[in-house]
């Protein structure tokens, strides 16, 4: 048993009932060592399992002082016992101080007995069925330490992290032993892709992938090459930013535990810079790579489509050159990053160039967006300027307010993207 101190300071004999694990009680002794002389120790001890009954003993080999429940607390919740201001001990260095105390805990070693689903994927819940199981429980999975949740004595639930796992061995380690399973079945979580919009695309289109298992994604590529970036917005759909030089090709998603690729392929048409070898207007509307282009002005004037030929030829204003429009309408969507107005040397004066102007985008060729906006611009043959844009259009325009005194002429009109 142990030594009571009594009120009186008179000593009795106290044996604990229930010790060993009668009662369906289990007692378990603890010893830490008092490190330095001190009248109110700064003993802060964490039992393994939930405690009751507690018994607390200072000495050096005799027995000093022995209480239950008396000069300490003891916090379930957190299960700590810490002895309290007031409580009239002096240990010396080299004092050990012994924790008794009895537990309802079930302190066999544990077991595992089911792990369901099988297999489990990234993101499921998995259930671990067995005993013995503890709230400090650790949980490996494949190789892999997971945060696993405690239901009860019996059961355990992981929210399967993406995580690299190797084998099939879940463990399950408490205080009182380890626990082995070798059914833990883990299926690769591989994406899979069911759509794209759009499907036909430029340099910095954006086009936004729908399928499944999207999260961790590592790469999106079109025609085997990475797109210029990409986003996962969630577990079903990628929004990727088209490459300059990317072309036609499927569309691939990879994450660490496979490769989806869509069924169809992705058009590219890299139209920009435009106009170029190869792809220039001979007429208002032209027919290049199956895909229509227009060029046109507001009020009608001139020879709008000129300004896209690749060549010297001009489009001009007339002379009341107020508000007058040149636009080219794509077959599809673009979002450019750089314009180029440029001018043909000594085939005008160059009080006919453009001096305040508008660059504005439109999804219909009637209502407008501002997109850059120039006023008293320097007489120059080119004129380059970026724009960093967030949104795509199907028709651009220059709206040219005023020149240099003259009807106006712009020789090229050039599109790019960085």
């Amino acid at each position: 048993g142990f030594v009571k101190v009594n009120s009186d300071r008179s000593l009795t004999l106290e044996t604990p009932s229930g010790s060993g694990t009668g009662g369906g009680q289990a007692y378990f002794e603890e010893v830490l060592t008092i490190t330095t002389d001190n009248t109110i120790p700064p003993l802060s001890f964490t039992p393994k399992y939930a405690t009751r009954e507690v018994w607390l003993t200072l000495g050096s080999g005799w027995v000093t002082h022995s209480v239950k429940e008396g000069g300490f607390t003891v916090n379930t919740a957190t299960r700590t016992l810490t002895i309290v201001a007031g409580a009239q001990y002096v240990v010396k260095a080299g004092w050990q101080a012994t924790v008794r105390y009895a537990t309802d805990d079930d302190v066999s070693a544990p077991t595992i007995s089911d792990l369901s689903p099988s297999p489990v994927t990234v993101g499921q819940m998995l259930t671990i069925t067995g005993t013995g199981f503890t709230p400090t429980a650790v949980v490996t999975l494949g190789g892999q330490a997971v945060t696993a949740t405690f239901v009860s004595a019996t059961t355990l639930t992981v929210v399967l992290p993406a995580l690299s796992y190797s084998g099939n061995t879940a463990t399950v380690q408490t205080a009182t032993g380890l626990a082995s399973n070798s059914s833990f079945n883990f299926a690769a979580p591989s994406p899979t892709i069911s759509s794209f919009t759009p499907t036909l695309a430029s340099a910095r289109t954006l086009v936004v992938i729908t399928g499944t298992n999207f999260t961790g994604a590592t790469a999106v590529k079109v025609g085997g090459a990475d797109v210029l970036s990409f986003v996962v917005n969630s577990a079903t759909q990628i929004t990727a930013d088209i490459a300059k030089t990317q072309v036609t090709g499927v569309i691939t998603v990879q994450n660490p535990y496979g490769t989806a690729t869509s069924a169809s392929s992705l058009t590219i048409d890299q139209l920009l810079p435009f106009s170029r070898t190869g792809r220039v207007m001979t007429a208002p509307s032209v027919v290049l790579n199956t895909r229509t282009y227009t060029a046109s002005s507001q009020p009608p004037n001139g020879t709008p489509y000129s300004a896209f030929d690749n060549n010297p030829a001009v489009w001009w204003l007339a002379a009341n050159n107020s508000g007058q429009r040149l636009i080219i309408r794509f077959p599809f969507k673009i979002r450019i990053s750089q314009y180029r107005i440029r001018q043909a040397a000594g085939s005008y004066p160059t009080n006919h160039y453009p001096k305040d102007w508008t660059l504005e985008g439109s999804g219909n060729g009637t209502t407008w967006t501002v997109l850059d906006n120039k006023a008293n611009q320097p007489i120059n043959a080119d004129q380059t300027v970026n724009i960093a844009l967030t949104d795509e259009y199907d028709y651009y325009s220059i709206l040219i307010s005023n020149t240099n005194g003259f009807a106006a002429v712009i020789s090229e009109l050039t599109f790019d993207v960085f």
